[in-house]
């Protein structure tokens, strides 16, 4: 079986751990033409997780130094359950409370267009295969 990878250049949190659960609200992952950031509980005795992750595709070939706030889109994603068996789900509500941008639409339809379609969406497609399988 082939090994899936997904570089991330940068990877930042802080945890609070009380009685087994690790909680954060600053999960913050960089790639090129990817940003994710995140919070939630992570619980260890019984290896289960609680999480609202926010994958944001941006057209930006800057992993680390590149910019937290790059225009992009943002699909929020609930991630939950045991360890083994993760659940991943589209957070509608999130996507209906905070659609994206005229200006983010805007960028990806750049981003995608601009120096050679076939290029930029491969790379868009190899890294968000890369990053949920």
């Amino acid at each position: 079986r082939e090994t899936q990878k997904t570089d991330f250049s940068e990877l930042s949190a802080t945890f609070q751990i009380q009685n087994g659960v690790m909680r954060t609200g600053d999960l913050l992952m960089k790639s090129p033409l990817l940003r994710l950031t995140g919070k939630g509980a992570i619980s260890l005795p019984p290896k289960t997780m609680d999480m609202r992750l926010e994958p944001k595709l941006v057209f930006t070939s800057k992993g680390q130094g590149g910019a937290t706030g790059a225009s992009g889109i943002k699909v929020p994603i609930i991630v939950k359950g045991p360890w083994d068996n993760l659940s991943y789900r589209p957070d509608i509500a999130g996507i209906i409370k905070s659609p994206p941008s005229a200006e983010d639409v805007k960028g990806l339809i750049e981003g995608v267009t601009k120096g050679g379609k076939k290029s930029k969406t491969d790379k868009v497609t190899d890294t968000l295969k890369g990053l949920f399988r």
